[in-house]
């Protein structure tokens, strides 16, 4: 009887642990940021938008100062907003519209904001 009552123990264990981790897959589906807003937002800037146009598609100002990088895209000044996702960056001219965008999406292995700024700078 022993025997049997460990067996049925055992059976009830790896049924109780198959249900958590098939609910738990289902919540880690559900939870998952979604990246198609990302994307919408990255395929939405266009060059030629002015700087007001850009920061209210992408929510409001840019998340750092304006950087110039002198000798790159027509001496633009440069400005990046920062997401779960990754981050856009986003050249502007002199006369303040997008003349170049730079798209650092985030995978599992750079997920700090660190590794995003050195890729942002990198890929310059």
């Amino acid at each position: 009887m022993r025997f049997l009552s460990r067996r049925v123990s055992l059976k009830l264990l790896v049924i109780v642990c198959l249900i958590v981790v098939l609910a738990l897959f289902t919540l880690a589906l559900r939870v998952r940021p979604s990246t198609s807003h990302f994307s919408v937002l990255c395929e939405s800037i266009q060059k030629g938008m002015d700087r007001d146009q850009v920061e209210k598609l992408l929510g409001g100002p840019a998340q750092n100062s304006d950087r110039e990088f002198p000798g790159t895209v027509s001496d633009a000044m440069y400005s990046w907003w920062h997401y779960p996702e990754g981050a856009i960056g986003v050249f502007f001219d002199e006369a303040n519209r997008v003349c170049h965008i730079r798209v650092v999406r985030l995978s599992d292995d750079s997920s700090t904001i660190l590794e995003l700024l050195r890729r942002l700078n990198e890929a310059g």
